[in-house]
């Protein structure tokens, strides 16, 4: 591997020392810390063979590399979720081809072990959850329309509108919520439904809007299902080693 400067380009040339498959390497890579202010927040973009990261810690592009969705990788020093360690990705396959997702993401883990020494392991925890259950007086929900009918999704704060909406993608939606955490789809419903879910999203203020319902009371009046706090094994991504990029 040739370094050529902090604040230069990386070329990556030793694919079989870091135990990836031949093509699991960017031709061309650069990690910078973020220098300049914005109000705006992380960003990841792929176009092409070539990956754009702007103003991630180490945690955002842990989660990026490995596709983790609902459960916060665990361990590493303190510094790898922090605002004032954040850094600019710049990556370039070999070729001009246009690489999926998945080759990138792939490329991306190449990188974060050859640059910040990441080292992690997967292993199965219990953790505290939500399970997205039907409530006892049975569900609320309208059957989708025919499926040549024009889809019609959108969430504000505070409201869904969903044609068609499964319960798992409800379950994923409501994640991004006041939730916060992980939501199992528990309910045992495996169709495609249509409902409007409104509810009092108070996020940064000190009291709810005492016309609507919390979003806990909303689910079980409106559509018939509840939120229960369980405990369940989740398969976690473990940080065992990571180190900041040194200037070489």
């Amino acid at each position: 591997m040739r370094l050529i400067g902090f604040n230069s380009f990386v070329v990556l040339t030793s694919v079989a020392a870091l135990g990836q498959p031949a093509g699991s390497s960017f031709e061309v890579a650069s990690v910078k810390p973020t220098s300049h202010s914005t109000d705006r927040g992380a960003s990841f973009s792929v176009s092409g063979n070539r990956l754009t990261i702007t103003k991630a810690n180490l945690g955002f592009l842990i989660i990026d590399a490995y596709d983790i969705d609902g459960v916060r990788p665990l361990g590493g020093p303190s510094w790898v979720w922090s605002e004032q360690q954040q850094y600019d990705v710049l990556g370039k396959a070999e070729g001009e081809a246009k690489r999926s997702p998945a080759e990138i993401k792939l490329m991306l883990q190449t990188l974060l072990a050859d640059r910040f020494k990441l080292a992690v392991h997967r292993e199965t925890r219990d953790i505290s959850v939500f399970a997205l259950v039907v409530a006892p007086k049975g569900p609320k929900l309208g059957e989708a329309k025919p499926a040549d009918e024009k889809p019609d999704y959108r969430m504000v704060r505070g409201h869904i509108t969903a044609q068609p909406m499964s319960m798992a993608r409800l379950a994923a939606t409501l994640r991004g919520t006041e939730v916060r955490t992980l939501v199992l789809d528990e309910t045992g419903l495996s169709g495609q439904y249509a409902f409007t879910l409104d509810w009092d999203d108070f996020q940064g203020r000190r009291e709810a809007d005492s016309d609507r319902p919390s979003l806990f009371t909303a689910l079980e009046e409106q559509l018939g299902l509840k939120l229960e706090a369980v405990k369940r094994p989740i398969e976690h991504l473990v940080i065992d080693r990571a180190e900041k990029p040194s200037e070489n």
